[in-house]
């Protein structure tokens, strides 16, 4: 990990040139759930802001644009970064999914459903932030204890007492680590 953290420096998002706090290190091609370290390298990284970040887990940022950013930063075709980091193209799908029939979920490929799921994970993750902060406020300015808050929300007296605490300990994005879980957040409050 430290070989592509010094091989690409977290200076500006090289999409919108935001310079500052809460840069990140996204890869191109994802690195699934085992963290496949090949696919640490400059030709797979790009440095992205927190809002270009979540456009591109969101799929506003299309990788291929990415790439080309990639490619321009290294001087190289974007078909030359594709085959570095293995990249198939969507004109090229079909034919990977021809050769590749046993590695699909209903038509999509292993490596896009995966993406698929880390671009879940990551959202549900901001979703736990927010619905933390709504619960926490409103329960402050209304006065509402857990009980009452949790038969409102439909969960769990614990589970809104889980949310006010990681709130009231992390209550602004810039004191949160950004690559740790909420839950890391609320075992740490």
């Amino acid at each position: 990990m430290l070989l592509y953290q010094k091989n690409l420096a977290l200076e500006k998002c090289e999409v919108c040139g935001y310079e500052g706090a809460g840069l990140h290190r996204h890869h191109v091609r994802a690195r699934g759930n085992k963290k496949d370290p090949s696919l640490d390298k400059r030709e797979n990284l790009i440095c992205l802001c927190g809002t270009c970040h979540a456009k591109a887990h969101a799929g506003n940022l299309p990788a291929f644009y990415l790439i080309a950013l990639i490619a321009k930063r290294e001087n190289t075709t974007a078909e030359n970064i594709m085959n570095i980091i293995g990249f198939i193209p969507k004109s090229n799908v079909n034919e990977f999914r021809i050769r590749n029939t046993d590695h699909e979920i209903d038509g999509i490929t292993l490596e896009n459903a995966i993406q698929a799921v880390l671009t879940c994970t990551e959202a549900e993750e901001d979703i736990k932030w927010k619905k933390a902060t709504l619960i926490s406020q409103i329960a402050d300015y209304y006065q509402i204890n857990n009980s009452v808050m949790a038969s409102l929300c439909g969960c769990s007296p614990a589970l809104i007492r889980n949310y006010i605490t990681a709130y009231q300990a992390f209550p602004e994005p810039h004191m949160r680590a950004a690559d740790k879980s909420f839950t890391l957040h609320l075992y740490a409050a």
